[in-house]
């Protein structure tokens, strides 16, 4: 653990979008409508199918509304805590279960309600590109990879962007963790290396040609950045082992019994994820492990976790 702990604090993590980006299985194919514009699929997809723990008249307003498409009477029947559906069904009240009436229904959502969705599957479409980077070229700097001009970019756009040639990798001015990825939600430019080759053979599997992705067609100001760079370096990582009566005084983890629920994660979405975190039960003669560190916004600490662990990739 020491050893893997060490790892991170001088190397750091693939800097991977955490679990809790992408909620539950329906929201990706939602997000994945949402980019070619099917809107009708999109609706369908929220009011009628069940992925997740749902009551029995949900249940039956889901199934209700798969058989009539009658917003009306699955309003009635649906809870009025379920906001969300209501907004949609109000929307398809006035306008009709048709491609024009789902458009009109999915932007009557507060924006941050569908650009979740958008942000959901691009953000597995990124994490798929970060993995296939690594492996086909290693921790390394290599041709084709784009890197900022400036180190602190105050904004990220196209003429800050420079894509590495051969005499730049043979400098050795730049490292992997100058490299960053375009997040395939707004695509501007791509690697000059199979990288591009992927994730148009990964848009293309998915029936997405790149161009509906780019953000000025669909009118969208999607919040992520344009490019985010590959390896996340956390700060100021320190890490103590704590006996069980230790333990029962601190905030603490048990690395061994962990689960990585999506509750409570301390991702680091608005600001700078700090702390410890909280521990399962565990033996008393166990040892627990009390982690320490600070990540830039956007980065997420159940990642830093993971890689900890060495979990699966996500």
């Amino acid at each position: 653990v020491s050893q893997a702990i060490e790892s991170v604090r001088e190397s750091g993590f693939i800097n991977y979008y955490g679990p809790q980006r992408f909620g539950h299985g329906s929201g990706l194919m939602v997000g994945l409508n949402m980019f070619k514009r099917n809107y009708m699929e999109a609706i369908r997809i929220i009011l009628c199918r069940v992925d997740e723990p749902s009551d029995a008249n949900e249940r039956k307003a889901k199934e209700y509304f798969s058989s009539t498409h009658d917003a009306a009477g699955m309003a009635r029947m649906l809870h009025p805590s379920r906001f969300k559906e209501h907004a949609i069904l109000e929307a398809l009240s006035k306008h009709g279960f048709n491609e024009f009436g789902c458009k009109k229904a999915f932007f009557s959502l507060p924006r941050d309600s569908w650009q979740m969705y958008m942000n959901s599957f691009s953000s597995l479409l990124w994490n798929h590109l970060a993995s296939y980077r690594v492996k086909e070229f290693g921790l390394t700097p290599t041709k084709g990879d784009l890197v900022f001009r400036t180190p602190t970019p105050l904004f990220q756009s196209r003429e800050n962007i420079h894509q590495l040639t051969e005499e730049d990798v043979a400098s050795g001015r730049y490292s992997i963790s100058d490299v960053v990825l375009p997040h395939p939600g707004r695509i501007p430019v791509l690697p000059g290396n199979r990288v591009a080759t992927r994730c148009l053979e990964l848009l293309a599997a998915v029936g997405l040609p790149v161009a509906m992705l780019r953000s000025n067609i669909l009118r969208l100001n999607l919040k992520q950045p344009v490019f985010r760079s590959l390896l996340a370096h956390p700060k100021q990582l320190s890490w103590r082992w704590l006996t069980h009566q230790q333990a029962s005084s601190n905030r603490s983890i048990d690395i061994s019994k962990l689960r990585l629920a999506p509750v409570n994660t301390g991702s680091a979405i608005n600001g700078d994820a700090t702390g410890t975190y909280p521990a399962t039960p565990v033996e008393e003669d166990h040892k627990r492990l009390e982690l320490s560190f600070s990540l830039k916004p956007s980065s997420y600490a159940t990642v830093l976790l993971r890689e900890i662990m060495k979990s699966a990739a996500l």
